[in-house]
């Protein structure tokens, strides 16, 4: 089962952006990625990391993974697409910000 944290471990991006640690049996799996929709409400998904504990935790199936160029400051790769058609926010985790698509 995948657990979010308390909120205060949440990452602000800026540009309405924020991500917060998803943990797995205390490994850090992932980031829940939150943003506002252009109508301001409240959109998010997930981003599993391309590391070995998470992929021990969640299995390899037909996830996609995102390689962690950096914990601190934060980058990620690729970029993040969000999944919702009302939505469909795009950008990069890029030195702890987000970076439009």
């Amino acid at each position: 089962m995948v657990r979010r944290r308390r909120k205060t471990e949440r990452l602000d991006l800026g540009d309405d952006h924020y991500a917060e640690p998803l943990y797995v049996e205390g490994v850090q799996v992932g980031y829940l990625v939150g943003h506002k929709k252009r109508d301001g409400s409240e959109c998010w998904g997930g981003v599993y990391l391309d590391t070995p504990e998470a992929r021990a935790k969640l299995g390899t199936g037909t996830r996609a993974f995102w390689q962690v160029e950096s914990r601190d400051p934060l980058t990620l790769s690729p970029s993040i697409l969000c999944l919702d058609d009302a939505c469909q926010d795009h950008g990069f985790i890029r030195e702890g910000r987000w970076v439009r698509a």
